[in-house]
């Protein structure tokens, strides 16, 4: 079975948790198949040494089921069954939850701004070389009309040319590179916002 369907039929025997829920699990478990592989492991290898998926549900379930037992909330949703795990709930622990959930929204929130910061600066750039060059050039003639030596207005338009041909070439790079920023920032945006939901209502 190749890890792909393992984890598709995970995901199905976990149909009855809460989505926030079957993320983690999911999470934790493409976690432990990532340390698998590295170890040496085939991905055949890997995906036998995490057991049966109906196995690894019904385990996910009990556990669950005594954690509502035991408190009335599980402390995180981070804290699931690994395939050593005899269980997701540790009482009293909602204090240290939130500091933690706080911290991880605080750095994906600095992520976002960062992206946003670069999206900016990519836009910026092209027009401020093709201008920066331009005006080089223009104030290089202009000098050179005012009777400056002629080997220093022309190092000075052939630095104005550079530049300005650096923004025309650096034009479809910057939209590469805009378009894959946001690409990222809207998969972050949603993942983020499909995690605070979760959290909010655990």
């Amino acid at each position: 079975m190749l890890y792909i369907q393992w984890r598709d039929e995970l995901d199905a025997q976990l149909k009855d948790l809460p989505q926030s829920e079957r993320q983690a699990i999911l999470f934790k478990f493409a976690d432990t198949y990532a340390q698998l592989r590295d170890s040496g492991l085939t991905e055949e290898q890997a995906v036998k040494k995490l057991g049966d998926p109906k196995r690894v549900a019904a385990d996910a379930l009990r556990d669950r089921q005594k954690c509502e037992k035991q408190a009335k909330t599980c402390d995180c949703r981070g804290n699931i069954p690994q395939p050593t795990h005899d269980s997701v709930c540790k009482t009293g622990a909602a204090g240290d939850c939130f500091a933690v959930r706080l911290i991880f929204m605080l750095g994906a929130a600095a992520v976002l701004i960062g992206m946003v910061v670069a999206i900016v600066w990519l836009v910026c750039v092209p027009p401020g070389l093709i201008a920066g060059g331009a005006w080089t050039i223009v104030a290089a003639l202009a000098a050179d009309a005012a009777g400056a030596a002629w080997a220093h207005a022309g190092i000075a338009v052939a630095a104005g040319i550079v530049l300005a041909a650096l923004g025309v070439l650096a034009i479809p790079l910057s939209i590469l590179l805009i378009r894959v920023i946001v690409k990222a920032f809207k998969s972050l945006a949603a993942w983020l916002k499909d995690y605070s939901d979760g959290r909010a209502e655990a």
